[in-house]
């Protein structure tokens, strides 16, 4: 059965929700349309290096989540094959990191998803580009909407 619009995003968030690497993590997905989404975490302690700054692996964490989900909103089930990320600028303590992921393309057995991290004060923080492979679908989640 397919789902509508409002409930394709209520069925990702409760997805992502269940997700366990997601909870420790504490990602929040805020926003999801059809080939776009918008994740967030804030930078506690628990995720910074020496300098107070988000560890790198926390910001491709971030990053590799929102391209699932983004993934997942064209009916996608994926594997990440390539992950390519530019650290623009340091993310620190007590701040909170946004992700805006986009659909670049969609092939047949590949799309390739543009992502952004932001701070709160809408500074860009990391850009990259993810290669994933389409694994199966989700059934309830049309290719558009």
């Amino acid at each position: 059965m397919l789902l509508n619009d409002t409930k394709i995003e209520q069925f990702l968030i409760e997805n992502y929700k269940q997700n366990p690497f997601v909870k420790v993590c504490n990602i929040q997905l805020e926003h999801v349309t059809c080939g776009d989404a918008i994740l967030s975490m804030g930078v506690d302690d628990t995720y910074t290096n020496l300098y107070g700054a988000a560890h790198g692996g926390v910001l491709a964490t971030l990053m590799d989540t929102a391209m699932g989900v983004v993934s997942a909103s064209v009916g996608k089930r994926v594997v990440t094959l390539n992950l390519n990320i530019n650290y623009i600028n340091g993310i620190y303590f007590c701040d909170k990191a946004t992700a805006y992921a986009t659909v670049m393309h969609k092939g047949i057995s590949t799309l390739v998803i543009e992502v952004v991290i932001k701070n709160a004060k809408a500074e860009l923080v990391t850009s990259g580009t993810g290669t994933l492979f389409i694994v199966g679908s989700f059934d309830e989640i049309p290719e558009s909407w």
